[in-house]
């Protein structure tokens, strides 16, 4: 139990590790409950409670991590529409998407990610820019492996948007960038 700390209840910065709180109580503490900043992610909390705090009960600052591009025989390797998708998938790892406004081809393509049976997948947003006002792009996303999975949502793509990260309620998910 971690109760009526003069700042946050835990805080966790930059870590370098996995972390994971579990069957944690974190209550009335004067900042955030929890508190996170970190570009990689690596912090789990499960079968917790987060409670009473004055701050945020869980505060999640993610930095934009986008590593430099790697071109091979002159496509990038995290091209979303060109990426390979096999039967041994990692996470977490960075896809990007592009489509720019000279091209005369558009780009429309999906892409199923899956992972063991019992997990989940999550998509997180870590960069969005468009250069038509009107969102030229946007990224529908399914849950479940194919076009007709239940939609859980469609991102368009303007200047600096944030959206939410989508959770799947199973173990595949199923994205269409147009």
């Amino acid at each position: 139990m971690i109760d009526f700390f003069a700042l946050p209840g835990i805080n966790i910065t930059n870590p370098q590790a996995l972390v994971t709180i579990d069957y944690a109580n974190v209550t009335n503490n004067r900042g955030y409950g929890v508190y996170v900043n970190t570009t990689h992610g690596y912090v789990t909390l499960q079968h917790s409670s987060v409670s009473g705090n004055m701050g945020d009960g869980v505060k999640y600052h993610f930095h934009d991590f986008r590593p430099e591009t790697k071109l091979v025989d002159g496509v990038d390797v995290h091209d979303f529409c060109t990426y390979s998708t096999t039967y041994s998938q990692t996470y977490p790892f960075l896809m990007v998407a592009e489509q720019y406004g000279d091209s005369t081809v558009a780009r429309n393509c999906g892409k199923r990610f899956y992972t063991k049976h019992g997990y989940l997948l999550t998509l997180h947003f870590t960069h969005l820019v468009s250069d038509d006002e009107d969102g030229g792009a946007s990224i529908e996303i399914r849950d479940g492996s194919d076009t007709n999975a239940r939609l859980i949502t469609t991102v368009q793509v303007r200047n600096y948007t944030r959206p939410e990260s989508v959770v799947t309620t199973g173990n595949n998910i199923f994205i269409v960038f147009r």
